[in-house]
C-alpha cells in the first residue's frame, strides 16, 4: 500500500519533529514553524498523487499526526531568535533543494515557494 513512502523526505521528519517537540519543550514554537508548513504542503500534494482513497486518507492523517501532539503538549511562551528562524529556513530550503530523488507531484520550486510563504506568514 505505501511502497514509496521511504522515498518521500516526510515519512523520517514527522516523527522526528514530533519526538523533539515532546521531548524539548523550549523547541515547541520553532517546531510549530515548520510542521504547519511540512503538513499543509505534504497534504496539497497527496491530491495530485496517483493514490487509492485509503492511501490518500492515510498520508492525510501522517501527516496531520502533529496536530493532536500539540493540542495535548501545549507550546510554551519561548520565541525562537530570528537568527536560529532563518537558519533553519535556510537548511529546509537547501534539503529540498538538494534531494536526490524527488517523487512529489509539486515541483521543487513551488514546494519551497510554498514553505517560505507559510513559513512566514506564521
Amino acid at each position: 500500500m505505501f511502497k514509496h513512502a521511504l522515498k518521500f523526505i516526510s515519512t523520517y521528519v514527522i516523527p522526528a519533529l514530533c519526538v523533539l517537540y515532546i521531548n524539548f519543550p523550549n523547541l515547541r514554537s520553532l517546531i510549530i514553524q515548520h510542521m504547519i508548513p511540512i503538513s499543509f504542503i505534504g497534504i496539497t500534494d497527496t491530491f495530485f498523487q496517483e493514490r487509492t482513497v485509503i492511501e490518500k486518507l492515510g498520508v492525510i492523517l501522517g501527516h496531520m499526526i502533529f496536530y493532536p501532539i500539540m493540542l495535548n503538549y501545549k507550546p510554551n511562551n519561548v520565541t525562537p531568535l530570528l537568527s536560529v528562524q532563518l537558519i533553519t529556513l535556510l537548511a529546509v530550503i537547501s534539503i529540498i533543494a538538494t534531494l536526490p530523488t524527488w517523487k512529489y507531484k509539486i515541483s521543487r520550486a513551488q514546494v519551497i515557494a510554498m514553505y517560505v510563504t507559510i513559513y512566514l506568514v506564521l
